[in-house]
């Protein structure tokens, strides 16, 4: 594809993906579209320092316009008065800012002065700068680690007026209790595959009950509607949004 480089053409091996009862599609390489990685974020200052680090490394490899986009909610229920935080938030800014702007990478934190929910704070990260025309919003929370191939299949399963991407993620077991066991039954294997990090039912799970990663064309969004920006509770919300999509009659993945 015309701007892609050989090896991420490559990259692209064909794969049915889908959820059941839904109809699939066939993963084929598509032009590099911008992307608007939004973030939902609070608490945390230290584990989003490793999402960063984690993020931009892949986000080098690939070609065409890219953004991350953090929306960040205090702990405490007034932002305003958590001067702490402000402080540590706007020193890490700068330095963020300076090393993605070397590689081309746009960042930007969005301050809310609510306390966290996660469809208001990804309304605010996706409306903070205006989109650009084809992008495709790929939502991620901290504690997520993809790869460079993960965001090609975003571009290509997230189609304008046709599909959204729901990805089926892999969730790791608590590692220290991986770790206990796997000593403590000299499961050597166990602790060779932890210590890899090697997808494998001995340490953790695929999540398919869960659909709080997407990935969406940002005209889909403006066309069908996205997050409950009025529930205030934690979970339920992008299961929601998951039946909403999928009651629709579009293609979804």
């Amino acid at each position: 594809m015309q701007g892609m480089s050989k090896e991420a053409v490559l990259a692209y091996t064909p794969v049915i993906c889908g959820r059941p009862k839904l109809r699939r599609m066939t993963v084929m390489p598509v032009a590099p579209v911008p992307l608007a990685v939004l973030v939902p974020f609070a608490c945390n200052i230290t584990a989003l320092d490793d999402f960063l680090e984690s993020i931009k490394a892949e986000l080098m490899k690939l070609p065409g316009p890219k953004r991350i986009s953090i929306s960040w909610s205090s702990c405490k229920q007034n932002i305003s008065a958590d001067t702490t935080s402000k402080a540590v938030m706007k020193q890490r800014l700068e330095a963020w800012k300076a090393n993605y702007s070397t590689h081309h990478i746009s960042l930007k934190i969005v301050p809310n002065k609510f306390k966290f929910s996660r469809g208001r704070n990804l309304e605010a990260a996706l409306t903070s700068a205006t989109n650009l025309p084809d992008e495709v919003a790929v939502v991620l929370d901290i504690d997520m680690r993809v790869t460079w191939q993960y965001f090609l299949h975003c571009r290509a399963l997230s189609q304008a007026g046709a599909s959204a991407y729901f990805p089926i993620t892999f969730s790791h077991y608590n590692p220290e209790l991986v770790k206990e066991y796997g000593t403590f039954f000299n499961r050597t294997s166990m602790l060779k595959r932890l210590q890899q990090n090697v997808i494998s039912q001995d340490i953790g799970l695929w999540r398919k009950f869960g659909f709080g990663m997407q990935a969406i064309a940002t005209t889909n969004i403006a066309a069908w509607g996205w997050y409950d920006v009025s529930n205030n509770q934690w979970g339920m919300d992008d299961l929601t949004l998951f039946q909403k999509y999928s009651n629709s009659g579009k293609v979804f993945l």
